[in-house]
């Protein structure tokens, strides 16, 4: 009896001996795969992943990976760099891409969007190209922001209007519409259809109701149309700092705004720095101008700089993907 249980306690000894190492095992193949995956992409299925990628079906990504970790150094810099050109022709728009959250949009689809970033149809016609559009916005947002703040999805298509893209809060609930101009992101660059998104989500990310409190009756801090800035918000910061005393419209000057459209007003200025924020090289490449200080008046707040690091990897995978797509 004596060896039974000596042999049966070494079964459930060698049993468990065997899953502890396979678990452990398997979470140093997980490690070591973390380690040279250049950039995932969740979807829905193997469908979705490119002929240079492969599927992972238990994460649901598709992705593709360096040859090297020098090899993914290089890609990194190299996007970087790019990332950076587009701050520079972002800067020198001479037609830049204005919002227009007042304009009287025909929607041929309009979304709920609910938890998880998913999005079910309201009203219209459903179409694939507007779901590939949705995508691109949830994968760009912080999960947090399209939770709790993103109520609505609406896409239209209006080829006379210089507006790709708007945001506004309608019913003044604290929720948040994103509007896209199907016709104006068909014309832009990818470099414009990304520098928009981050634009619009800069608004919602700044002008929610953990920023600006719409129960007022005077304002002590910044009043806009969304209600008061709190003491302690992005933009009461951004507004002490920068713009207390001024009247907007600003007159542009170079070394003070990113952009000529910065110069609207403190909200549009808070919008388009954050752009550039994302899209430029870290913190230590910035100079000493006023507009450089307005980016680094960002990174004091490090919720931001996790947005900016996320945000940043969506991109890099972007802007990756398109380049084999069109090899």
């Amino acid at each position: 009896m004596k060896k039974i249980l000596l042999a049966l306690a070494a079964l459930i000894l060698l049993a468990f001996s065997y899953y502890f190492f396979s678990d452990e095992d398997a979470a140093d193949s997980q490690r070591a795969r973390e380690e040279i995956i250049s950039y995932e992409t969740e979807v829905d299925g193997p469908d979705e992943c490119s002929s240079y990628e492969a599927y992972d079906a238990e994460f649901g990504v598709c992705y593709f990976e360096c040859a090297s970790e020098q090899e993914c150094e290089e890609m990194q810099n190299d996007i970087d760099d790019e990332l950076a050109t587009w701050a520079d022709e972002a800067e020198g728009d001479s037609e830049p891409i204005h919002e227009d959250p007042e304009a009287d949009i025909e929607a041929v689809a309009s979304y709920a969007v609910t938890a998880g970033e998913k999005i079910a149809l309201v009203s219209g016609n459903d179409a694939t190209e507007y779901q590939t559009v949705w995508d691109e916005i949830a994968t760009l947002s912080p999960n947090a922001t399209s939770d709790a703040y993103i109520e609505t999805y609406e896409v239209y298509d209006d080829s006379d209007s210089d507006t790709l893209a708007f945001v506004d809060d309608p019913d003044q609930n604290g929720k948040w519409r994103i509007a896209i101009n199907l016709a104006g992101r068909r014309e832009s660059t990818l470099r414009e259809q990304k520098a928009t998104l981050i634009h619009e989500l800069a608004h919602i990310i700044t002008l929610n109701t953990s920023q600006v409190s719409s129960n007022y009756v005077s304002c002590s801090t910044y009043e806009l149309d969304e209600g008061c800035a709190n003491q302690n918000s992005y933009l009461q910061a951004f507004y002490g700092t920068y713009w207390n005393g001024v009247q907007p419209p600003a007159e542009f000057v170079e070394s003070t705004f990113v952009t000529e459209y910065a110069a609207s007003d403190p909200v549009e200025d808070l919008a388009e720095t954050f752009t550039f924020f994302v899209l430029e090289k870290d913190r230590e490449n910035l100079g000493t101008t006023v507009k450089d200080q307005k980016i680094k008046l960002l990174y004091d707040y490090p919720d931001l700089v996790q947005v900016r690091k996320e945000m940043r990897n969506t991109l890099s995978r972007d802007v990756i993907r398109a380049r084999k797509l069109g090899k």
